[in-house]
């Protein structure tokens, strides 16, 4: 049970993380547009 718990604690954080990233490093789809 630990594992699978420090599992999916671990992937909330992951998700959490990747959109607090593109949520502050890409904040509008312009970006895109513009490179």
């Amino acid at each position: 049970m630990r594992l699978i718990t420090l599992t999916i604690v671990m992937f909330v954080s992951g998700v959490a993380t990747t959109t607090y990233f593109y949520s502050g490093h890409l904040p509008t789809p312009n970006t895109w547009e513009a490179n």
